[in-house]
């Protein structure tokens, strides 16, 4: 039997984190009207708190641009660097952890409403202190200091935070041991990224830019296609009340190609610990077309059959929000073994015999220019009411062409499904090893 580590009170420090920094960065205030200065189209990165994700991510193709001259007044001596850990400092997402992680050599500015901390090496590791952050402990640590009606957390106060760091490289294993972690976390969401960007460019050819018919209609074969593939595209254009369309597709509404539901429901039922079914909330349905149940609302058998009394949510199902997030699309998986619902403000939509269609549609430009018409229409409180969504124009290509689209894209939506659920179980692991490596139960 291996002996297990435990760390006596000896080969634990305390420190501040102000101790343990050798840079903690803060930048509020600095835009660049104040620097006599503009943004770019291009030019260096300027990360805000819009760019931290959830996952501990940073989404650099939403960045905004400053020139060099720019660059140099805001940051001043001071660079960013791979490893850099970021922390909104106020807002909606306050609180929320996040490393830099570039994959060329970038120069990159701090945004409002963020810090910047790197620790020193021989003090804390600095993947230790990123781990530690995002933890239960890290972030009540963060949180309990936290003032304001809009919650957010000063420079001084955020210096105060304690934070116990085990000695001895101790620290440096236990960072080594969760990027491992993270690593695989990485290669699992580019996965995912790669496989939607596909189903998003592949549908965007075909159904808005209508790339094969453009290219038969000039005697070419569509770039990429096979012969078989291409026989099935019509070689000219016909008008239509949407312009000018492949000759032979329809412009249908939504209604006219899919099954629409409304939850009628008013009243929310009591939820329960454990329950015969989830009804579906605003907060289960992510930004990425994704359903996630890290937090449900159960409820008991009856209550449950009465929510779904005109659909019981299924693969390939969509869900789309009414109000507050106004037509926030969520895609059932096939692998969320869970009886579903739609709970209230939501709409379900089904396409059985092209789902991968379906989402590829409501995740598209098409659909939210069809929902910016509906919402400009007049209402007072801005709302997708189901006569709204019902009306959502499609362009609709021959069943043929619907029959290959499904073929291409369903091994597509099985790996985002399989990588999404790979990716909640690996986070899960990681979030329970930190408290853990700490406190020496488990061996480093």
């Amino acid at each position: 039997m291996k002996e297990v580590l435990v760390l006596s009170s000896e080969a634990i420090s305390s420190y501040s984190l102000d101790q343990i920094l050798i840079m903690l960065l803060d930048k509020r205030g600095v835009v660049p009207s104040k620097l006599d200065s503009d943004w770019m189209k291009e030019g260096n990165l300027v990360i805000s708190a819009d760019d931290s994700n959830s996952d501990g991510s940073i989404s650099f193709d939403r960045s905004k641009f400053i020139d060099d001259s720019t660059f140099e007044r805001w940051m001043g001596s001071s660079t960013l660097q791979n490893g850099d850990i970021i922390i909104t400092s106020e807002g909606g997402s306050f609180a929320r952890v996040s490393r830099i992680r570039v994959d060329s050599v970038k120069k990159i500015a701090l945004g409002q409403r963020l810090f910047a901390l790197r620790t020193k090496p021989e003090l804390c590791d600095q993947s230790f202190l990123y781990h530690w952050l995002r933890s239960h402990e890290g972030q009540y640590a963060i949180k309990s200091r936290g003032t304001g009606l809009i919650e957010g957390i000063r420079q001084t106060e955020l210096k105060k935070i304690l934070i116990k760091i085990p000695t001895n490289g101790v620290d440096q294993k236990i960072g080594h041991n969760l990027d491992m972690f993270d690593e695989l976390l990485h290669v699992l969401r580019k996965w995912e990224e790669t496989s939607k960007a596909i189903i998003s460019s592949l549908f965007r050819s075909w159904f808005i830019d209508f790339d094969p018919v453009k290219s038969k209609s000039e005697g070419k074969l569509p770039y990429g296609m096979d012969e078989e593939t291409a026989a099935l595209f019509p070689d000219s254009f016909e008008d239509s009340e949407f312009g000018l369309i492949p000759t032979g597709w329809k412009l249908q509404t939504l209604s006219d190609i899919a099954q629409i539901v409304d939850c009628s429901h008013a009243t929310k039922p009591e939820p329960i610990d454990t329950g015969y079914g989830v009804l579906l909330h605003v907060w289960n349905i992510d930004d990425s077309g994704g359903i996630t149940l890290h937090e449900t609302f159960e409820v008991e058998e009856n209550e449950f059959n009465s929510w779904a009394s005109r659909m019981v949510l299924s693969e390939g199902d969509c869900v789309v929000t009414k109000t507050g997030r106004v037509a926030a699309v969520g895609r059932i998986p096939h692998n969320l073994d869970r009886n579903l619902a739609m709970g209230r403000n939501m709409i379900g939509i089904r396409m059985e015999n092209a789902p991968g269609f379906l989402y590829a549609y409501l995740m598209s430009p098409l659909k939210e220019i069809e929902v910016i018409k509906w919402l400009n229409s007049g209402t007072v409180m801005p709302s997708l009411h189901v006569k709204y969504a019902e009306r959502l124009n499609v362009i609709v290509p021959s069943e043929d062409i619907l029959a290959k689209f499904e073929e291409i894209v369903k091994p597509l939506i099985r790996l985002i499904d399989d990588s999404r659920a790979k990716n909640v179980l690996l986070s899960t692991c990681r979030d329970l090893l930190l408290p853990r490596l700490m406190s020496g139960e488990l061996e480093i």
